[in-house]
């Protein structure tokens, strides 16, 4: 199956930590064996023209000088290397021959291992233990209690933001369909004199170290009225959760609040792309998928204030 997490145009959006992105389209690699260099011949080119200038010059000078003794013995001696280079070579091309029928060996074996590590099933296993070594590099968050103790710091309850009614509405249906695997009271990064970063939602399965943060966008806050979640508002957020290799997921709250199930679906999806759990998406599978919503810019989120579209959406609270 495969996740369309790289629009980014829409809700739902997916976002991946880029070690997992090289994991899901990673390649079994092996290596092929090395051809056995063809042997040399010692007298060759240059070395040939040299040798046949020297055997000329020793002929002549034994057959036309009396004290040739010494030009007998350079005979000799050039006659003794060639026939130690013929030898050479002889010997070198026996072991390249036997190194040849090797490499034929070696090279039906990398032919065979090369046909089962491109079949589907294999990439697909192979992939997933490269998923399975990522995640459980994870960073984990730190869980909420009554009372944290950080440093010298103890930081109470307040730290954690006060939840809207969408987020209440989505809780039920999660918890009906993740269960105990869906956290509402964690943190990642406590910095000295700032806000942490609190997920809407974390699901977070244990045995695999998967870890997903499920954020749910409005257009604009009831509070203050002023825009939210626009487009590139929150990069730096979700770059902290993917630095930490956890999956963020984000839905429009028209999404949340009027396909509840669908998201939920779309949460089942990622997780069994990600660890083969499909345990969940087969309680899901009889609703359909969640409808792609566009994503606003800040001027669309204004004029989302000016028309009260959140308003509109009341009712189904």
């Amino acid at each position: 199956m495969a996740m369309n997490q790289n629009n980014t145009e829409y809700y739902p959006l997916i976002l991946f930590p880029y070690e997992l992105e090289q994991a899901l389209k990673a390649e079994p690699q092996i290596e092929e064996p090395l051809k056995p260099d063809l042997p040399t011949d010692p007298i060759s080119g240059v070395l040939f023209i040299v040798f046949m200038g020297m055997f000329v010059f020793f002929s002549f000078k034994i057959l036309y000088n009396e004290d040739s003794k010494i030009y007998i013995l350079g005979m000799v001696l050039l006659m003794v290397w060639f026939v130690n280079s013929r030898f050479s070579l002889k010997k070198a091309d026996e072991a390249y021959k036997r190194d040849m029928e090797a490499y034929k060996e070696k090279l039906k074996e990398h032919k065979k291992r090369l046909q089962e590590i491109t079949n589907v099933g294999y990439v697909k296993k192979y992939r997933q233990e490269e998923i399975k070594k990522i995640l459980k590099k994870a960073q984990s968050p730190i869980f909420h209690k009554e009372v944290i103790k950080f440093g010298n710091q103890e930081l109470s309850a307040d730290i954690f933001k006060k939840r809207g009614a969408s987020e209440e509405f989505f809780k039920k249906y999660l918890k009906t369909f993740f269960g105990d695997k869906i956290f509402i009271n964690v943190a990642m990064g406590y910095f000295v004199g700032a806000r942490s970063y609190e997920p809407d939602f974390a699901f977070i399965d244990e045995a695999s170290n998967l870890h997903i943060d499920i954020e749910i966008d409005e257009e604009y806050s009831i509070i203050d009225n002023k825009p939210i979640h626009y487009i590139g508002i929150d990069t730096k957020r979700d770059s902290y959760f993917i630095s930490n290799l956890w999956i963020v997921i984000r839905f429009a709250e028209k999404q949340v609040l009027e396909q509840p199930e669908s998201c939920c679906k779309e949460i089942a999806k990622v997780i069994d792309f990600l660890i083969s759990d499909s345990s969940y998406l087969e309680k899901l599978s009889r609703y359909d998928d969640v409808k792609p919503t566009k994503r606003w810019t800040y001027e669309e989120a204004l004029q989302a204030i000016k028309d009260k579209e959140r308003d509109k959406r009341k009712y189904l609270l």
